[in-house]
């Protein structure tokens, strides 16, 4: 788009964001302020076949990258994963990577709709893993497991569904309140995909992904 005021870029990025047709579009502001109508012209032109776009960056959730996850052996294929983030750039970014991994994702951005579609799905559709961040609005992922380990304990569910803590908070204390609260595991931001997809193998009890043959000699 070109340069206009600020309110009016941050907009438009906002709905092209959030629009579920164009999550692999790049949004691009280029500056015309200054310039004449045929320079605006071949600015235009230069964008369209590709001379003023600059490379796609990696999309980032702390230090991960989407890219980063292993994609041998399709480790997670077949798991279903819930993810409770109430950030849409980060609930994206790790639902990428879990994508990446073949895993089956139910995303939410509040502990509300995720307990109400807990509630609501029978045994045998139940997920394998929750990931939960901590600081949410409204109920936090403390308030939340609580309810979800509660719910499990009423219904007499056969199988304790494994929850990751996702939080900023990275100390000690920190991951022994996540345990007592009821999770399985804590994952510190920034997080990396190595470690979210490693962390989830050692939660499920899975095989670990064989490393790459070497090469011939």
């Amino acid at each position: 788009m070109l340069r206009s005021p600020l309110n009016a870029i941050q907009g438009w990025a906002h709905v092209l964001r959030r629009s579920g047709e164009l999550t692999e579009q790049q949004v691009t502001a280029l500056d015309a302020i200054d310039r004449n109508t045929r320079a605006q012209a071949q600015l235009i032109s230069d964008m369209l076949d590709g001379r003023q776009l600059p490379p796609k960056p990696a999309v980032k959730l702390g230090g991960a990258r989407a890219r980063d996850a292993p994609k041998s052996d399709w480790t997670l294929a077949g798991k279903r994963i819930v993810i409770v983030e109430d950030d849409i750039d980060g609930r994206e970014v790790l639902g990428r990577i879990l994508r990446d991994a073949r895993a089956e994702l139910h995303s939410f951005s509040s502990a509300a709709d995720a307990y109400d579609y807990l509630a609501h799905t029978q045994a045998r559709d139940q997920p394998d893993l929750l990931i939960s961040d901590i600081a949410m609005p409204d109920e936090d992922g403390y308030q939340f497991i609580g309810r979800v380990r509660k719910m499990e304990s009423e219904l007499s569910q056969p199988h304790r569904l494994v929850a990751l803590a996702l939080t900023s908070y990275a100390r000690v204390e920190d991951k022994a309140r996540a345990l007592r609260a009821g999770f399985d595991a804590h994952l510190a931001k920034p997080i990396e995909a190595q470690a979210v997809i490693g962390a989830i193998i050692e939660a499920l009890g899975l095989k670990p992904p064989a490393p790459p043959a070497a090469p011939a000699v």
